[in-house]
């Protein structure tokens, strides 16, 4: 587990990630004592996965103005999830929180879209364990879970 400070008695982000949403397969974000930076070449997917992560995963909120740093309308959370023109998707965000005792919380939201259907359908979660530790948000046929597979875990 990273490295969570001892003068800290508080849960600090560990953490996050990314699944089937946009571009991003299954992508994990690693905080350095509490803090994240991304870094790379314009186009590699640094504020779209701002959008997607913060405060996304603590509110759930998925108005386009929500989601675009720019206040735009035009990035929805339907475009983001049938990026690459399926029928259906399901994805998950997650954030990871550790404690300098060992203890660990997950919070996250699932996500469902369909190409017929204008509505996204959203699911939270919080649970005491680490993605890919404890479970997993990615089935044997490393699919995402569905709502019902994920409660089921």
């Amino acid at each position: 587990m990273t490295d969570l400070s001892v003068h800290s008695g508080r849960f600090r982000p560990v953490r996050a990630g990314v699944v089937n949403l946009w571009d991003y397969r299954d992508e994990e974000f690693v905080f350095a004592d509490g803090r994240l930076v991304l870094r790379g070449p314009n186009g590699s997917g640094k504020t779209k996965a701002l959008e997607v992560l913060f405060p996304f995963v603590l509110d759930g909120r998925i108005e386009p103005r929500r989601l675009n740093p720019f206040a735009g309308e035009d990035r929805t959370m339907k475009s983001n999830l049938l990026y690459r023109k399926q029928e259906t998707a399901h994805a998950y965000v997650w954030l990871e929180f550790g404690h300098s005792s060992g203890e660990a919380v997950t919070v996250g939201v699932g996500l469902r879209a369909q190409r017929h259907n204008d509505k996204v359908t959203r699911w939270y979660f919080v649970v005491d364990g680490r993605v890919g530790v404890d479970f997993s948000l990615l089935g044997l046929d490393d699919r995402p879970l569905t709502r019902k597979q994920l409660v089921a875990q």
